[in-house]
């Protein structure tokens, strides 16, 4: 099942920013067509794997995600560099916000 439903899930997919939906274990539940240009990887790559595994040029936020877990807190990270196994260097702003179920 979709994560994202309804119009909400709608615009979501047609936004030029990407979006990536993890668990509570961080897991990716979902990232948009954005995410998936972005970061190089398919969401059929990355959905249902540890964020770490799927996604694994932005392990580097997992102090980020896991505080904005326990804390509640909207976290900002700007200009984050994440590389890869290549020479591909991507800078990224990245915002996190636990977004609690059935909102």
């Amino acid at each position: 099942m979709d994560p994202l439903q309804g119009v909400n899930g709608v615009l979501v997919e047609y936004l030029a920013t990407g979006i990536l939906l993890l668990d509570s274990e961080l897991h990716v539940e979902y990232m948009n067509p954005a995410a998936e240009q972005l970061l190089g990887r398919s969401r059929q790559q990355a959905v249902n794997e540890p964020l770490v595994a799927g996604l694994p040029r932005l392990a580097q936020l997992v102090p980020l995600l896991e505080r904005a877990a326990r804390t509640g807190d909207v976290l900002a990270q700007l200009e984050l560099t994440v590389d890869d196994d290549s020479d591909d260097t991507l800078t990224i702003d990245c915002n996190v916000s636990k977004v609690d179920e059935g909102n």
